[in-house]
């Protein structure tokens, strides 16, 4: 008897098998049902498995109830999740949806000036990444990808369209062209090299998205966005007015094509047009949905989140150094 106990103890410690609760508050109409599972289950298997296995807890407890059996300890626990078998399992499969297709994409500030050929092996340089991923991406012209980076080239005063050239697999060559002729990108200034930066990176995740095609039974939402690109400071080398036309970029990118934004800015232009954006759509009046969320860190680095009012202003003020400045100038020249 003490062998076969020591081979059953044996077994499970080679099946590495744990014990799993699926615990949650009984206030909000929701269980607590325990199940064993192996270490090698993903988080999709581990909560279908358990929800499986609660089902047919629950249809074996239940006939003898009928028959005017006491409900065991958890047999509400039971029902719970078979009733919501659905949901859970359709909420699991969200999670692993988005897990998977979730895509992270950060853009650093463009600082350096650029050579007329960008080098594929280059992954110090943040432009010669955004070239190979965007002809990687086989984007060509015509498509939804190519006219968003040919629309806002224009905006940004950069050309009217673009070429890529891949020489010997080694390194591309970006023409911009503008009318009839074609001008290498390193001889356009700063701010284009930081714009074309941005507007490929944006272009691949858009024909990305575009051509993903969904393997699930479960129907999501297209304002479902798995998308985030995280730029750091994309005003760098724009003088004023195209800063502002950024707050018009990102409001796009958000809005068409559903990719969330997280942006580190100084430019006081950009936060301004977003409160005239704010203002215009009236995106704080009901049903709309204000995308904006701003959020100033003060000289000790202390965080302060900015609401905006239905008018586009701020209901809270900035802290020194930022909005006041300009106001300040001002005063002092008309003393």
């Amino acid at each position: 008897m003490k062998a076969r106990l020591d081979n059953l103890n044996d077994l499970e410690k080679e099946l590495n098998l744990y014990r799993f609760d699926f615990n949650k508050n009984k206030d909000f109409s929701i269980y607590k049902v325990s199940s064993d599972f192996s270490e090698t289950f993903d988080i999709k298997s581990l909560i279908t498995h358990l929800v499986e296995e609660t089902v047919i807890w629950h249809d074996h407890e239940f006939p003898q109830i009928q028959n005017n059996k006491e409900p065991s300890e958890n047999f509400e626990d039971y029902r719970g999740v078979k009733l919501d078998a659905d949901k859970i399992l359709n909420s699991i499969e969200e999670f692993n949806m988005y897990t998977t297709h979730s895509n992270l994409v950060y853009i650093a500030a463009q600082t350096t000036k650029q050579s007329a050929i960008f080098l594929i092996r280059d992954k110090q340089n943040p432009l010669a990444q955004a070239i190979h991923e965007f002809y990687q991406s086989r984007i060509t012209k015509g498509e939804k990808a190519f006219q968003f980076i040919e629309k806002w080239i224009k905006r940004f005063e950069i050309g009217d369209s673009f070429e890529i050239k891949l020489y010997g697999g080694e390194a591309y060559e970006v023409r911009i062209i503008s009318g009839k002729e074609k001008i290498s990108l390193s001889d356009k200034g700063m701010g284009s090299l930081q714009a074309m930066t941005i507007l490929l990176r944006i272009s691949s995740l858009i024909q990305l998205i575009s051509t993903r095609k969904w393997i699930s039974t479960y129907e999501f939402s297209s304002d479902f966005n798995f998308s985030t690109v995280v730029i750091e400071e994309p005003e760098l080398n724009f003088h004023p007015a195209l800063q502002s036309l950024l707050a018009d970029l990102f409001y796009e990118v958000y809005s068409v094509y559903k990719i969330n934004l997280i942006v580190e800015t100084h430019s006081e232009y950009l936060v301004r047009k977003t409160q005239l954006i704010v203002k215009e759509n009236e995106l704080e009046i009901k049903p709309n949905d204000n995308p904006f969320c701003v959020f100033y860190f003060d000289t000790d680095l202390k965080q302060k989140e900015m609401p905006y009012r239905e008018d586009g202003k701020f209901i809270e003020e900035f802290g020194t150094g930022f909005f006041d400045e300009t106001r300040k100038i001002v005063k002092k020249m008309m003393e």
